[in-house]
């Protein structure tokens, strides 16, 4: 098959899905049977599914599950990472206030537990980081992107520091997330439209990507908790790159 069609087919197989999945998200919220528990699983069952459907091959490495609420944090390679990392984790994502506006994807990421934030607006983010202690003190999780951008660079860039404040302040650990591609060229830096890196990154075959879960880091000074979940975020992104090194320069 032409690559380009197969990454249309798989844009159709994808929404075909997310669809399927919000109308059973819907049928059991009318029948006040969808609370936050069962929002979660029906979502992760929707990423795992979804993930394979667009042939993403994931390989997930020291996952825990210490069933205590925690944050999990990430690096960010594409538009893809959140999606596999709610194939495993239980967890409300922090997203950008312009993804509730995509189609499908953004009610129904709503409907099953999310938190938005406008980080330009230091309102916003204040008014997130509050709703993320409301979410950890229901004995949820979350899930969030300090660096704040997708990038392609070897290691992490700088991080926000909110939820590491958070973290240090409520008490809770903190589980670092590395993530990354078979190919350097399948993150999504902002010079390439969506469509056009969408249409060359899954066209392929097959996508490989690796993550890797670190063990929960605790401390009530949040700049070393900080330093910490760091400096294991970037040894591991270059251990997973020299997995990949036969493939990670290609073009």
């Amino acid at each position: 098959m032409n690559s380009k069609l197969r990454a249309v087919w798989r844009v159709f197989l994808f929404f075909g899905w997310t669809f399927w999945t919000l109308i059973v998200i819907l049928f059991r919220s009318s029948l006040r049977r969808l609370d936050i528990p069962g929002g979660l699983e029906l979502r992760r069952n929707w990423a795992r599914v979804g993930t394979d459907l667009v042939g993403l091959k994931v390989q997930t490495n020291g996952l825990q599950d210490g069933g205590i609420p925690c944050i999990y944090i990430s690096n960010h390679r594409s538009y893809a990472d959140p999606i596999i990392a709610l194939r495993e984790v239980k967890a409300f994502p922090v997203a950008k206030e312009e993804f509730r506006n995509w189609p499908i994807i953004g009610f129904a990421a709503y409907m099953t537990g999310i938190l938005f934030v406008k980080r330009e607006q230091k309102s916003s983010r204040r008014a997130t980081l509050d709703g993320m202690a409301e979410v950890l003190k229901q004995g949820h999780s979350i899930l969030i992107y300090p660096e704040t951008k997708t990038h392609n660079e070897p290691t992490t860039i700088p991080f926000r520091y909110g939820s590491f404040r958070l973290a240090a302040e409520l008490g809770v650990p903190i589980v670092p997330i590395a993530i990354d591609y078979s190919l350097r060229t399948n993150a999504w830096i902002h010079r390439y439209t969506f469509v056009g890196h969408f249409l060359r990154n899954f066209g392929r075959k097959k996508i490989p990507v690796t993550v890797i879960y670190g063990p929960p880091f605790r401390h009530d000074d949040f700049e070393t908790l900080l330093s910490q979940c760091q400096a294991w975020m970037d040894q591991h992104l270059l251990e997973i790159q020299e997995s990949y090194r036969d493939t990670y320069h290609q073009p």
